[in-house]
Formats: C-alpha cells, structure tokens, sequence
C-alpha cells in the first residue's frame, strides 16, 4: 500500500536519503507544514533537525522561513489516501492539524498517535478527541529515555484536563475511536 509522510522541510534530505537508502518505494515526501488552514506560514528554525515550530515553542535558533501549510482535508481531498494511524509531533502544532481533519476523520476513524508539548495543547487535543468520539491512552515508557521500550498504555479518564492532573491529558497519546471494531483492533496490537 502506499504511504504519504508530510514532515518538516528541514529533515528533507535527511529523510530523502533515508528512503533510498532503504529502498523504501511506497512512500511520497511532500513538503508542506500540517496545519488548521492551506496558505504559508512562518516557520521558528530550531537549534537542530528536531526542533522547530510554526508556534515558536522549544529552543529556536532566531531563524525563522516561510513555508507552505495545507490541512488534512485539502490534503486527502487531492487524491491522497486516508490514513489509518497518524503520528503528530509537531511542536504546539497538534490541535491545528487536528481541526485541519474535521471533514474527513469521520470517514477513516484512524488511531492517532499525539506527542503533546504544552498544557495548551492538552486541553485542545482533549477536546477535540471528546468531540470526535475517542477514547485516549497514555503511552508509559519504562523511563525518561526516548530510545527506551513502551512498558504500557494506561487509560485518560479525564479529557478535559491538562498537565499536570494525573488523570489528564499530557505526554504521549494515542487515540482509538469509541467504535469496538477500532477498539478491538487496538488491543490486538498491544496483547491487551
């Protein structure tokens, strides 16, 4: 099948090289930023490859550029195809990308996975799962290494609330829509 992985312009090359050098085929770069509207945007460079943001949030170098930005909608609406997990590491960025997926989510219900970064964040990626229908759980790594193994997920009771209410919504996320068929299959990957 194919995938379209949408990323940051300044991992391009590294990305590029990291296909070919895997003889990954199946998968098309585009290089534009996710967001709640398809225009341009300005872009907060990082100190590194992994930072970065169209919020400015983290350790930016002062640089900043413009960069094109297209939601999920007008994505898939191209021709694309609807995903089936989504993976949003985006800086401050999630819950735009998210608002950006109003028109089609209800048609894929893909599971989403969220890294979130500010309390902000939190409470908007909550809200949005609420009103889309979805259940969130935690992912508990075994430490605070990010190479380290996902010990389990544990269960958010509470959507509404941000860091650092301990049954909250913070940290790292992953979205199952309330249909058991959606749910069922998650358990399966996880051998819950």
């Amino acid at each position: 099948t194919a995938t379209t992985e949408i990323y940051t312009l300044s991992l391009q090359t590294l990305f590029r090289s990291n296909l070919q050098l895997n003889n990954i085929n199946n998968v098309s770069p585009v290089n534009c930023a996710v967001s709640n509207y398809s225009g341009t945007a300005k872009f907060n460079l990082g100190r590194h490859d992994g930072q970065g943001s169209i919020q400015g949030i983290g350790s930016e170098s002062g640089q900043m550029i413009e960069v094109e930005t297209i939601t999920l909608d007008d994505f898939i609406s191209e021709g694309n195809p609807m995903p089936d997990v989504m993976k949003i590491d985006i800086e401050g960025e999630e819950s735009n990308a998210l608002i950006g997926f109003e028109k089609t989510i209800a048609k894929c219900k893909p599971t989403i996975i969220v890294e979130l970064h500010t309390p902000e964040q939190d409470e908007k990626v909550g809200k949005y799962f609420m009103e889309q229908g979805y259940l969130a759980y935690r992912i508990t790594k075994t430490d605070y290494d990010s190479n380290s193994p996902i010990k389990y997920l544990s269960r958010i009771e509470d959507l509404s609330s941000p860091w650092p209410t301990e049954n909250g919504i913070w940290g790292t996320v992953v979205g199952v829509h309330r249909s058991e068929e959606h749910t069922s299959e998650l358990q399966s990957h996880l051998n819950l």
